[in-house]
């Protein structure tokens, strides 16, 4: 079963990449409770007002970075304001028979060139580089606890993620 907050995701990108929101996107609780997201009127939902922001084109992102470069100032990113993690979500009860489980960091701003993104699950490193979304296989049955932080090129710590407690069931 595909996560909710994956497809809202998916959704989402394709619209923005589309330039317009065809039928808009739709709030709505799913009849387990939880949020869902849909591109398709659903009873109860409500409309979410997603406003578009213009992509910039290639050369204007190419004379932002020569601006700052020539000015002196840093184009390297030193100071994250936050790095959270999206899923899991706080004791999340995860039911799933092959043990499948998300994960998905966020850093503000996003992360820099040169630094490394750190995955940990019940105190082992599980994904170190630069990928923010990450599939779990086979996570065994019970409490797990997941947290991310962000090393720089000499792997001094910059920034660290609260850590989040989910559960796996196995039906």
């Amino acid at each position: 079963m595909r996560d909710h907050f994956t497809t809202f995701f998916f959704v989402t990108a394709i619209t923005l990449a589309s330039g317009s929101a065809v039928g808009g996107i739709y709030k709505y609780l799913d009849e387990n409770g939880q949020i869902a997201y849909s591109d398709k009127p659903v009873e109860g939902a409500k409309r979410m007002n997603i406003q578009l922001r213009p992509t910039p084109e290639p050369d204007e992102v190419e004379d932002v970075v020569e601006e700052l470069a020539s000015d002196g100032t840093s184009v390297e990113v030193t100071d994250y304001e936050s790095l959270e993690l999206l899923t899991p979500t706080q004791e999340k009860v995860i039911s799933d028979r092959s043990g499948s489980v998300q994960v998905i960091a966020l850093p503000t701003p996003r992360l820099s060139r040169s630094h490394e993104l750190v995955i940990t699950v019940d105190g082992k490193d599980i994904s170190r580089g630069r990928h923010a979304n990450l599939n779990l296989s086979q996570v065994s049955r019970g409490t797990h606890i997941v947290s991310a932080r962000i090393l720089d090129a000499s792997g001094t710590l910059i920034i660290t993620s609260p850590s989040v407690t989910f559960y796996v069931q196995k039906p």
